[in-house]
């Protein structure tokens, strides 16, 4: 019902945001979708945590370019995951590669509870950066290789932002910040830093993939 809703404001009211992402992506050479189907997500990445509710769901303002040469796709869309009191909307930048092999993997900022337990149990990874184990936490079934792909320049950008979660799994990658859309004027500033971290993560094989 709240999809419902939200489709008739934009009928009869206009959407000053897809309209400005769509020019962002007339500029930067990026393909548009004003309305993208959530079912049409490749169905590997519908296991990250950000879309597992089981509430509705809706992709909105999807820009899309491919990198023929280099096998890889970018796209940048804004998730809508209609809960009982209210939409939460999150922008996300989704990278994807035949050529990415990644462990499944999630690492996102620490809850209170986290913090809390932190203080008496800190966890095996990152041990020379113990700021990045007090803010991050990580989850994967092989802490190692995700250990060696977030290096200290990827941990860095990490610590400057604080909100950032990376999520991966074989072919995919995803950013995003939880619950926040990213301006459309800074919009490009966020997808660059993405693509950056992605590039530094994988710089014993840069050139291959980004």
């Amino acid at each position: 019902m709240q999809a419902f809703f939200e489709d008739l404001k934009d009928l009869f009211l206009g959407n000053d945001r897809m309209s400005d992402l769509a020019q962002v992506a007339r500029n930067h050479g990026f393909r548009f979708w004003g309305k993208y189907s959530f079912r049409k997500l490749p169905y590997e990445i519908k296991a990250f945590d950000i879309f597992k509710s089981t509430k509705s769901k809706r992709v909105k303002s999807l820009l899309e370019k491919k990198e023929v040469e280099k096998g890889i796709r970018f796209q940048i869309f804004d998730f809508h995951d209609f809960k009982d009191f209210g939409t939460k909307k999150t922008t996300i930048v989704y990278l994807s590669s035949d050529k990415f092999d990644f462990p499944e993997f999630i690492i996102r900022p620490k809850d209170m509870v986290e913090k809390v337990g932190g203080i008496f149990l800190r966890q095996a990874i990152f041990e020379h950066r113990p700021d990045v184990t007090d803010v991050y936490t990580v989850k994967s079934w092989d802490i190692d290789h995700i250990e060696y792909l977030m290096n200290d320049s990827v941990l860095d950008i990490m610590m400057e932002e604080k909100r950032m979660i990376i999520e991966g799994r074989f072919n995919h990658l995803i950013f995003y910040k939880k619950n926040k859309m990213i301006e459309a004027n800074k919009i490009m500033d966020f997808f660059e830093q993405c693509v950056q971290i992605s590039k530094l993560m994988l710089e014993d094989n840069a050139n291959d993939y980004v």
